[in-house]
């Protein structure tokens, strides 16, 4: 039996080794199978002299199959220009003292052609997904577009755990603390391959089978064939669409928990099991939560740049809201030359505003270059690039923080107002959405929000636009929040009553139907003495749109507007912020203080496109730049658009107890 001592698992503050204190949760990307061995120790060097405990690779399932059943790990022949030695790569880490995550599909992505899939997988219909029409779903995406698994197919998962297992066999004796490996990645991004429309995938037949065992369990006609557009008659018929974009998250997670148990069962049970969503604001079949239940952590992947501002909040306070320890497992240092461009100035304001907003953990993909990508801190010899490393390095010093000073992960910001996002109302929308079966990630990454492609009219049984008026409160919510600068985190409706209790105020939009096991946990929070917002209806309908059987009696907002009851209900439960900052429409302000509750760090944000000066009010102390280092006058903060800084008190700057 296995010693916690010899266990890796999710501290408060990063991965904790045995019974050592956290190990910051702060990695650095290179791809040793893409980089000449004779560069390796440079190029590890440079992660070392960036301040980064770990690094992380994939492990390509293409690369090291040299025949069907045969892997090579081992010192041999680079081939097609690629390097196989993952041995050789982890003794490297080891002697450089650096901890490893390894990421070994069987999806990789990593613009690899195929996405690091054997070709005899992809070509063999067993293993391909299937469309509503029964055809192959290709995934256009250079340099070529290739059919995709289904993760529902017994063939492929077959196939996958033939890999896992020769994978894990020979990771297994490198893990902590024999070695130097401490977490690895169940798959990556499972989110259908971003095809995520309702009614895009997938149909492959032991995909139906599986959706019907999941219609039994949920006491619906097992018989049932799984709807292929959206074409609801009644009340009733939604149900069905609904419970099919259900079965599609339970199928992410079910995927998720049969890789992983492979693993487990060949001796990578002591180390950090997790997986990496694509960040999206709406239609993902991508619960933080779901995954958790099965896995170690789940976090999610960020490719944005500064005009994002407001994407990118989003996603930060959604991980700290519905995640064990908010981690982005791919933040986008550089780029692939296919997307959009992002320059340093992108990099270094979506780190800041990631962790303004809370987050604690991250991997920059990628710190050592390589084929297909550009703008990263370390050439693909090892070379660093002056002005980028240093600022990478200066950013990384100032969250590790030193011997006198507390470092960003030492310090808390306490949040007690939640903001939920409902399921049943994102799956509607999902069902619903004018602009299917084009996929939501596509549509997002353009700005097309959710009130964008929900219908003006009902759906058959129901009697508003829920999908649209959702999208609507949500924002009307958020905007109030923001408007009164008070902090706030967005949580999954899947998350558990305990977690719930973690906020003295909770604010629900809610609709004419609602699921019972979410109104239960609603319920255990208020009885708990927790403070309920729900608005703009009080639910009369249950998840399968059928008569509640017990009616909601929780406090709502009535009939006036959320901006008018919400202001209220805060100064009642002495939740308006002691500091804030002028001009309060376009900037934003996080304070981060101590276990004695003084403030140490202070982010500052401009949400807008315009550069502007802001004062800070209510925080009687002086400040400087913490990455500079010169002083700062806080009733006149300059700002350029879009622009995050990070503010340290300094020495001889007075008290603020925030």
């Amino acid at each position: 039996m296995m010693s916690p001592s010899d266990t890796v698992s999710i501290g408060s503050h990063g991965l904790r080794l045995g019974t050592d204190p956290d190990l910051p949760l702060l990695a650095g990307a290179m791809h040793y199978f893409r980089i000449e061995k004779r560069h390796w120790g440079r190029c590890l060097d440079a992660v070392v002299d960036l301040g980064l405990p770990l690094v992380e690779t994939y492990v390509p399932w293409s690369i090291h199959e040299r025949g069907v059943g045969r892997f090579d790990f081992g010192d041999g022949p680079v081939v097609d220009g690629f390097e196989r030695d993952l041995g050789g790569f982890l003794d490297a880490c080891a002697a450089r003292n650096l901890k490893v995550i390894l990421r070994p599909g069987p999806h990789i992505n990593a613009e690899l052609t195929h996405f690091g899939y054997p070709e005899r997988i992809i070509v063999d219909p067993k293993c391909q997904a299937r469309g509503s029409q029964g055809n192959p779903v290709v995934l256009p995406v250079p340099p070529r577009a290739f059919p995709v698994p289904s993760y529902a197919s017994e063939a492929f998962h077959h196939e996958a755990a033939v890999w896992l297992k020769a994978f894990a066999d020979f990771v297994a004796p490198r893990c902590w603390p024999a070695g130097p490996v401490v977490a690895v990645q169940v798959d990556n991004e499972l989110s259908l391959f971003f095809r995520t429309g309702a009614y895009d995938q997938d149909y492959h037949p032991d995909a139906v089978v599986l959706y019907q065992a999941f219609l039994s369990r949920r006491g619906t006609d097992p018989a049932q064939e799984p709807p292929r557009r959206f074409d609801a008659a009644d009340a009733g018929d939604l149900v069905r669409h609904l419970d099919w974009v259900a079965f599609k998250e339970w199928l992410v997670v079910w995927a998720l928990d049969r890789m992983a148990r492979v693993l487990r069962m060949c001796g990578l049970d002591r180390v950090v099991l997790f997986h990496n969503f694509p960040a999206q604001r709406w239609g993902a079949p991508c619960s933080l939560p779901g995954a958790e239940q099965v896995l170690d952590l789940a976090g999610l992947d960020i490719y944005l740049g500064r005009r994002d501002y407001q994407a990118v909040k989003a996603h930060a306070l959604s991980l700290v809201g519905s995640s064990r320890l908010p981690f982005v497992p791919e933040l986008g240092c550089g780029g692939w030359p296919w997307w959009f461009a992002f320059d340093r100035a992108d990099q270094r304001a979506v780190m800041l505003n990631v962790l303004m907003h809370g987050v604690r953990g991250f991997n920059l993909y990628m710190v050592v270059e390589r084929d297909r990508w550009y703008g990263s801190p370390v050439a693909t010899d090892g070379q660093r690039r002056r002005d980028h490393f240093a600022e990478i390095g200066q950013l990384v010093a100032a969250i590790k923080g030193s011997t006198e000073e507390p470092g960003l992960m030492e310090l808390e910001r306490p949040v007690s107002v939640g903001l939920m996002r409902v399921r049943d109302y994102e799956r509607l929308a999902l069902c619903t959405a004018l602009t299917d079966p084009l996929p939501p990630a596509a549509l997002d990454l353009l700005g097309v929000t959710l009130a964008d492609v929900s219908p003006d009219e009902p759906p058959e049984g129901l009697s508003c636009p829920v999908a649209r008026d959702y999208a609507l409160a949500l924002a009307e919510a958020s905007a109030a929040l923001d408007g009164l600068q008070v902090p706030y985190h967005y949580l999954d409706s899947d998350v558990s009553a305990d977690r719930l209790s973690h906020y003295e105020l909770l604010l629900v939009p809610t609709f004419e139907f609602m699921d019972e096991a979410l109104m239960d946990r609603l319920r255990t929070y208020v009885s708990q003495g927790g403070r309920l917002l729900t608005w703009p209806e009080t639910p009369r309908l249950d998840g399968r749109l059928q008569p509640l059987s017990e009616a909601m009696v929780f406090p709502g907002v009535g009939t006036g507007p959320l901006a008018t009851v919400l202001p209220e209900v805060l100064a009642e439960r002495d939740l308006l912020p002691a500091a804030t900052v002028d001009p309060a429409d376009s900037v934003d302000l996080t304070v981060w203080s101590d276990a004695q509750r003084e403030a140490q760090i202070v982010f500052v944000a401009n949400r807008g496109a315009r550069p502007c000066r802001a004062t800070i009010r209510g925080l009687p102390c002086s400040l400087r730049d913490a990455l500079g280092g010169e002083p700062v006058d806080i009733n006149h903060i300059s700002l350029d658009a879009f622009q995050v800084r990070m503010l340290r008190r300094s020495p001889d700057g007075g008290r603020f107890h925030g």
